[in-house]
């Protein structure tokens, strides 16, 4: 299995395990969202996280072929730079 299946994979399981309590408890789900958006540290902190995430699959894609590969890579950088340029110097208009 490449390294760029493995990262799809990956998110993808994040993306399941980040959604799948809005299916057993719906409200409680948006009251905590909701919560941590109108915290700036908080929103701080998940910018940094998704900075590094996107560092590690920039990193581990770096050397991959193939237009999934470029895509994956591409995706990273966004996320990267959106977080660098938006979420971690402003929050607050992010979160409001």
């Amino acid at each position: 299995m490449s390294m760029t299946a493995i990262t799809i994979t990956s998110v993808g399981v994040l993306i399941i395990l980040g959604r799948g309590p809005l299916l057993f408890a719906p409200a409680a789900t948006q009251t905590l969202y909701l919560r941590w958006l109108g915290s700036t540290l908080i929103l701080r902190a998940y910018g940094i996280v998704i900075l590094l995430l996107a560092a590690v699959v920039i990193w581990l894609i770096m050397h991959e072929h193939g237009t999934a590969a470029q895509l994956v890579h591409a995706f990273g950088w966004f996320f990267a730079v959106l977080c660098v340029v938006l979420l971690i110097p402003f929050p607050g208009p992010i979160g409001r």
